[in-house]
């Protein structure tokens, strides 16, 4: 990040993994850029161009986008419903947001994104692995793929 504006951080896949939450696999460091600083082109690196709203804090001694901004940036890069609904469970499980608060975030975010992350989190995001079970199987079955997940009752 020292190749970085000082004002950026990390965001997306990249601050998720910060935050020891489950993200889909990306091979890109992710980092977002103040709205007026350059977007950094490097080999490895995807830079974004950051919004003054976005929420953002220190984690682990790195700039870093909140679990929630990290949770509405996926959801505006394209990440599925299923893999929302997984990572709104974590961030829930390791308490690193509440319900309110994850629903509050999104709804005063209005940009790109904030549909998919509503439909996520309206979908109920709780700690319990049923629950979680329960919601990727409709999830699936919502897509047309039928089986794909058990659910023991």
């Amino acid at each position: 990040m020292h190749l970085a504006d000082p004002d950026s951080y990390a965001s997306h896949h990249t601050a998720a993994e910060l935050w020891g939450l489950p993200v889909p696999h990306n091979d890109q460091t992710h980092i977002t850029v103040p709205e007026h600083g350059d977007r950094l082109r490097r080999k490895g690196v995807k830079s974004h161009l950051g919004q003054e709203a976005a929420r953002r804090t220190i984690r682990t001694g790195i700039p870093a986008s909140t679990p929630e901004q990290t949770f509405i940036d996926l959801a505006a890069f394209g990440v599925n419903l299923v893999d929302l609904v997984v990572l709104g469970d974590a961030m829930l499980k390791a308490k690193l947001t509440t319900v309110p608060g994850l629903m509050k975030a999104i709804e005063s975010w209005a940009r790109y994104g904030t549909r998919l992350a509503l439909r996520a989190a309206r979908r109920g995001v709780y700690s319990e692995p049923q629950r979680t079970l329960e919601r990727v199987r409709d999830a699936l079955r919502e897509r047309g793929v039928k089986g794909a997940v058990a659910v023991q009752e």
